[in-house]
């Protein structure tokens, strides 16, 4: 299999390397002129199926990466992590539980269509709607009405106060991306490949499978200050071809590489590796409403049970250094987040003894463990930790449609779901363990919900000791396995800067208006 996946690497590597020789005359920046380039060429892992922003997921690599290309987005992060104007003028509240969202006047979508309130509402109820599948559509059960006020303000009256709400307008989720409701009612389906929005650059080419051409809109509303002419996707699946490509500078970033592809860069001057952002973590997830994970004691022989050091070596290559504490897994080190003591410690020989009198009282101790594809290199080892402390693994690794189907379904005992770094627990941790959204663990916990809720509407002051509590619970109830930090890092050539190195640290979501060449 190494040497079939070789053989791969090494095609699609001549492909990536003819695409990026093809740039037009004058966008190649040619370093002996000293000219600044104005062209980037980015990787992603995997083609997407629309850009429709109900149907998509807000990963670097799933689509949300080209969607805030083409629709920018309401609201975007900060470098310090606050959250700012972007398409949007203003977002303010006096009480945290009104919201004012103010619009820039005279924006207009490419087709003509006026950027407006009209237009925002429409959007969102596309997400809200009864019959929405919309990924972002549990995300809106906090608001309980929106108002136009006149034709360039929105009012958001939430069911309770949140300091979290003006995430939920940023490119951390789907329903900042605002498309022309003109063309979406024209062309449901054409709007899902050819998007008309008024974001920084607009599409000029989609191959599938091979990438996707973007070129600066000139009608943007801060088109002036766009540093980038244009931006190329390029679809490059195999890890070890992207590690290649960046290599040899034919890509100017790359979407997250695992400790072990990235470590090669670490030393070199031409590269820069983004560690911002959260400690993430290398992780799986007990069902706790069936099979032997119904049990706290076997949860806890489980958290027991994973070594860290050898964990941060065989998922991590000891890429990044960790001592083995989870305090603060997976939340900023240093912070309120961070709970002493709630994970227990590692002990292999406990872990085996309390799963082997599990066992000889009767408890069933086969485990089916629910993953993906791509994931293949962690459930491997996940897998053999399992087996060591005597359970009974069958591992299910299904396509990312399959996948989401059985996480809605429940079919698993435990699932593989990565915790990438974050800006912000919410929202996409938040949806992933709350009971309001894909709900992992399937817990029907009150007390840990209203933890969660907490954390959600605390004032941006408070968020972090809200947050410490939920993180209390997770340790001490065995709701989560955290093998170890991710080192999952995004890595660019040093002349690229793709704006908020916070953002971008772990493979959140970049906003390519602010990106530029040095």
């Amino acid at each position: 299999m190494k040497l079939q996946a070789l053989s791969a690497a090494v095609a699609a590597l001549a492909l990536v390397l003819t695409a990026c020789s093809s740039a037009p005359p004058g966008e190649s920046g040619d370093e002996g002129s000293g000219s600044v380039r104005t062209d980037a060429v980015v990787a992603t892992t995997g083609e997407i199926r629309t850009l429709d922003p109900t149907a998509l997921s807000t990963a670097f690599t799933s689509g949300g990466d080209r969607a805030s290309a083409i629709f920018g987005s309401l609201m975007k992060y900060d470098e310090e992590g606050g959250v700012v104007p972007a398409m949007a003028q203003s977002l303010e509240s006096d009480d945290l539980k009104v919201w004012t969202l103010t619009l820039r006047d005279g924006v207009e979508f490419t087709d003509g269509t006026p950027y407006d309130a009209e237009a925002v509402l429409f959007n969102i109820d596309r997400h809200r709607a009864e019959d929405s599948t919309s990924p972002a559509k549990s995300l809106l059960s906090s608001v309980e009405s929106i108002e136009i006020l006149d034709p360039l303000t929105l009012e958001f009256t939430l069911v309770r106060p949140s300091g979290s709400f003006p995430s939920l307008l940023t490119n951390n989720t789907t329903l900042g991306y605002i498309g022309s409701p003109t063309a979406m009612q024209a062309d449901p389906e054409g709007f899902s490949t050819a998007p008309v929005a008024a974001g920084p650059f607009v599409m000029e080419e989609w191959v599938r499978d091979s990438h996707m051409s973007l070129t600066a809109n000139p009608d943007y509303w801060d088109a002036d200050n766009v540093a980038l002419t244009s931006l190329r996707f390029n679809t490059i699946a195999d890890a070890q071809t992207r590690t290649q490509a960046l290599m040899s500078k034919a890509l100017d970033l790359a979407p997250p590489l695992q400790g072990s592809e990235w470590v090669q860069f670490r030393d070199n001057d031409d590269f820069v590796i983004y560690l911002e952002g959260s400690l993430g973590a290398q992780s799986f997830y007990p069902n706790v409403s069936r099979g032997p994970m119904t049990d706290p004691e076997v949860r806890r022989a489980v958290q027991m049970g994973i070594d860290p050091k050898s964990a941060n070596t065989v998922l991590n290559a000891d890429a990044i250094e960790w001592d083995g504490d989870h305090d603060c897994v997976p939340f900023v080190p240093d912070t309120d987040a961070c709970s002493s003591g709630s994970y227990p410690d590692a002990d292999i020989e406990e872990a085996k003894r309390i799963i082997a009198d599990y066992a000889a009282d009767g408890g069933d101790v086969k485990v089916r463990m629910l993953s993906t594809v791509t994931q293949k290199y962690y459930h491997d080892y996940f897998e053999l930790v399992l087996t060591e402390l005597g359970f009974d693994v069958e591992v299910n690794a299904a396509d990312l449609t399959q996948f989401a189907g059985q996480t809605v379904e429940g079919n698993y005992d435990v699932i593989v779901a990565l915790r990438l770094p974050f800006v912000s627990p919410f929202p996409a941790f938040f949806n992933q363990i709350s009971n309001t959204g894909s709900n992992y663990l399937k817990h029907e916990d009150a007390e840990f919900q209203a933890a969660l809720e907490t954390a959600r509407d605390a004032s941006p002051e408070d968020q972090a000791a809200a947050w410490g509590e939920v993180n209390r619970q997770i340790g001490e109830k065995g709701y989560a396995f955290w093998a170890t930090p991710s080192s999952n890092r995004a890595i660019s050539v040093a002349e690229f800067h793709p704006g908020n190195a916070l953002t971008i640290g772990g493979g959140g979501v970049w906003y390519p208006a602010d990106a530029y060449f040095s």
